[in-house]
């Protein structure tokens, strides 16, 4: 059997707005939260494979899209924003509860926009884009 791919769970949040879910918070916060996890679990299979397995069993959430958006890289600044709005989305998704705060319908679509455009830009890293998000992340982790 072949390994998961994270970017499957941007087709299950693509299947899920399709259905009779309607605006319903259950699926659109599944929405937000299948996209975030479709973009970040592609980038971090990626650097795993191509460097030290700084992860471990978690997660580096923040530390990797902070690196992502450091200076000097635009298009790891660009991968970056959108990582790092797909995460605040997600975050909302997961935590808050008033009704005030919740999903709407266009942002769970952003956000499989939002995943599609990262998973692109994750295809199109070099290994040296990779690299450095390694070293960085090492360096942040001391």
């Amino acid at each position: 059997m072949p390994d998961f791919e994270s970017r499957e769970f941007v087709d299950v949040a693509e299947d899920i707005m399709t259905s009779k879910s309607g605006e319903n918070q259950a699926y659109l916060r599944t929405v937000v939260g299948r996209s975030y996890y479709g973009a970040y679990g592609k980038l971090r299979r990626a650097l795993i494979l191509t460097g030290p397995n700084r992860f471990g069993d978690g997660g580096l959430h923040r530390p990797l899209i902070n690196v992502c958006n450091e200076p000097g890289n635009p298009q790891l600044h660009d991968l970056g924003d959108r990582l790092k709005t797909l995460h605040a989305l997600r975050s909302r998704a997961d935590y808050q509860f008033n009704p005030a705060l919740n999903i709407t319908l266009v942002e769970a679509q952003d956000s499989i926009e939002l995943a599609k455009e990262a998973l692109e830009m994750i295809d199109k890293l070099f290994p040296g884009d990779l690299a450095c998000i390694n070293r960085c992340l090492g360096k942040k982790k001391k």
